[in-house]
């Protein structure tokens, strides 16, 4: 049997998570195992990976204990921060592994402490990292962290070698942000992302800050945000806050706490209390979307007597009465098909005259029409009508397709991908955007 095609499985110990380990050829292996509510229940599954070879952990998401007292993070300094970071990784790997820092800061003191770190395994040697300790890091903090003169000399002084940043904790969106610099992480919370020569661990453990109240994001939540978030997505930057607030039909002063809660995730670059220069527009949608549910309450389900593609065509013969927009399904696949849509969902502020109208049958299962009532008019923001029928907004597809179930998720990452590639296609100077279509 070809070691690079079928490995060997070692035996798994089932707790609560998952973690997964294998390695090249020799040895190739493979084992799957489950994450308790304790990190040291790794114990017994770490003793089932072989002596040589690389590692890979991951697990998400955790519920297990912090390391340490998180209360008393921020009396911790950079040597004490560093030495819980780094027990924090050897907790997790194999008795056979050992991990070492050296005992000066690599960059003697300039800026921000750099350490060189040393992870070594039995049969595969040591593999080096540079370790940034950090008592706090914001988004804003990574995206700055390889793109100001501290960060370029930290480059040059890695090389090849990867870095690591350790911190009492990084919010989900830091995370992201280092994950997509191929930065590592480790923080006292129990997040722990490594990608070594060597080793791989990638655990998700916390996604709120365990000491203290976790910072609200006003500008992902509620209806007046939203529709600031479609503003940001759709107009080509630069634009101001009048204008934004205008277009989105909310209150300046709120439109600014908005912007600056996004500028703070890193979500948007700002001019200090000016202009937007630039907004992350995926990552926005993906963010707002977190906050949605697209068949929640708001929801009803219904038959389509007839089929749901019928139904699709007596909405063109006979329009539904006041606002109607298609979403989901049905509006992703017109410009990035997944496969064969199969659930019709319908904005309507008026889904019992719809429904019996077009004669669609109420059902609590199996349903094959969902109508939404909004409870807001967020969502008629920007239609556009083809072929008779009046569609959502491509970012409002977006949004519901990400906070949709079965594959919606995954059409909404299609309809995002086209998106990125035909930019010019659906954004627009914000100047020609056409004004809201109610009040939020």
């Amino acid at each position: 049997m070809s070691s690079t095609n079928q490995p060997s499985v070692a035996r798994a110990s089932l707790i609560n998570g998952i973690i997964r380990s294998r390695g090249p050829d020799p040895p190739n292996f493979g084992l799957t195992a489950r994450v308790g509510t304790d990190l040291s229940e790794l114990s017994a599954i770490k003793q089932d990976l072989p002596r040589s070879g690389s590692c890979a952990i991951s697990a998400s998401p955790l519920n297990s204990q912090v390391v340490v007292d998180n209360s008393l993070n921020e009396q911790l300094n950079e040597e004490q921060l560093l030495d819980l970071g780094l027990e924090q990784l050897r907790r997790l790997l194999p008795s056979h592994w050992t991990v070492q820092a050296s005992s000066q800061p690599s960059n003697s003191g300039r800026g921000p402490a750099s350490h060189l770190v040393q992870v070594t395994s039995r049969g595969m040697g040591a593999t080096a990292a540079l370790v940034e300790v950090r008592r706090s890091f914001s988004p804003q903090d990574a995206r700055r962290l390889l793109g100001s003169p501290i960060g370029h000399r930290l480059r040059a002084m890695a090389g090849n070698t990867p870095i690591v940043v350790v911190a009492p904790y990084l919010s989900p969106r830091t995370r992201e942000l280092l994950a997509t610099e191929d930065v590592s992480y480790i923080d006292l919370a129990g997040n722990v992302r490594l990608d070594l020569q060597n080793l791989f661990v990638d655990i998700e453990k916390a996604t709120r800050n365990p000491n203290g109240n976790p910072t609200p994001a006003p500008g992902l939540r509620g209806a007046m945000g939203g529709r600031v978030v479609r503003v940001l997505v759709e107009a080509w930057p630069p634009y101001a806050l009048t204008d934004i607030a205008g277009k989105a039909g909310v209150d300046r002063g709120y439109a600014s706490r908005i912007l600056d809660a996004l500028s703070d995730q890193a979500l948007i670059e700002r001019e200090p209390r000016g202009k937007v220069t630039d907004a992350d527009w995926p990552a926005l949608l993906r963010a707002r979307a977190q906050h949605l549910d697209l068949l929640g309450p708001a929801a009803k389900g219904f038959v389509a007597p007839q089929g749901v593609r019928q139904a699709l065509a007596e909405f063109v013969e006979r329009p539904p009465e006041g606002l109607w927009a298609v979403t989901g399904s049905f509006a992703a696949v017109r410009f990035a098909p997944v496969a064969a849509p199969a659930l019709l969902v319908v904005y309507t502020m008026n889904p019992g005259p719809l429904a019996a109208e077009h004669h669609l049958l109420e059902a609590h299962e199996g349903a094959d029409v969902t109508l939404v009532r909004p409870s807001n008019y967020g969502p008629f923001d920007r239609t556009h009508t083809a072929d008779r029928i009046v569609w959502a907004g491509l970012s409002q597809v977006v949004l519901d397709c990400l906070s949709g179930n079965g594959r919606m998720p995954a059409e909404g990452e299609a309809l995002l991908g086209w998106m990125a590639d035909h930019e010019s296609e659906w954004r627009t100077p914000i100047d020609k955007m056409a004004p809201p279509a109610g009040k939020p």
